[in-house]
């Protein structure tokens, strides 16, 4: 009897430490450093908490999920490349974080900005 309560004790432990991390890993952005940057599935989702500007490389992988908090949004400054390409059943997702409201001119709670592109050359190459 022994045995297999101690069987059942390793076991649920092994179990907490494979799941935890997968449950509560996710990424704070603040602001994004000038050099090229990677986000990663295991690092999603993204909380972006500011606007920030793009003027490097930013490649996000399929399966990350990046969310706008404080009614945030990406520029990409004409030096700026976003590289988000996402699968058929591996998709990338822009959303907001705070669902308590959407942008209007008359609210700021919750919602995003958006996308912004700040491209002057003919070099850009969108696919939806």
């Amino acid at each position: 009897m022994k045995k297999l309560n101690f069987k059942k004790s390793v076991l649920t432990i092994l179990l907490f430490l494979i799941f935890v991390p997968c449950i509560f890993s996710q990424t704070h952005i603040y602001s994004l450093e000038n050099k090229n940057s990677k986000w990663t599935k295991s690092g999603s989702p993204f909380i972006v908490h500011n606007d920030i500007v793009l003027k490097n490389n930013l490649k996000i992988e399929p399966g990350v999920k990046v969310m706008f908090d404080n009614n945030a949004k990406i520029t990409i400054d004409e030096t700026g490349i976003l590289m988000a390409k996402g699968a058929i059943n591996d998709s990338i997702i822009f959303t907001s974080y705070d669902t308590t409201g959407f942008y209007s001119n008359k609210n700021n709670n919750g919602g995003w900005q958006g996308i912004e592109l700040k491209q002057t050359n003919s070099n850009m190459e969108n696919q939806w």
